[in-house]
């Protein structure tokens, strides 16, 4: 699952240890519903009330040639599931809060940035 148009958190769901092709109908909607959450609270979409979120098996993903890390492509994708950021667990949002700046949030800024030469 990941947010769609927008920079977020891929979140991957094993519901068999075994290569087992699960349909769209077996899929948990409980544990659906989470993942999509989960998503778009871990998007650039976080303080939007909804975000429509991307379903898709892994195997019908791919990397462009050219593309920046993380960015994939989709090949099939299955029906698509609206995420509501403000509803994921209180213990996901006390861990973010607790971590302080993350490459997710809009400030971040990379703390291993190399200083450029000086010119003389």
């Amino acid at each position: 699952m990941h947010v769609r148009e927008s920079p977020g958190a891929h979140v991957v769901m094993r519901f068999s240890k075994a290569p087992v092709k699960v349909r769209e109908e077996e899929l948990p909607e409980p544990t659906m519903q989470l993942a999509a959450n989960l998503a778009a609270f871990y998007s650039d979409l976080r303080n939007d009330k909804r975000v429509s979120v991307s379903v898709a098996s892994p195997k019908q993903l791919f990397k462009p040639r050219g593309a920046p890390l993380g960015a994939v492509g989709v090949r099939q994708e299955l029906p698509s599931w609206m995420g509501f950021p403000a509803d994921v667990p209180d213990n996901c949002k006390e861990a973010r809060t607790k971590s302080g700046l993350s490459e997710f949030d809009n400030n971040f800024v990379e703390a291993k940035a190399k200083p450029g030469k000086k010119r003389r």
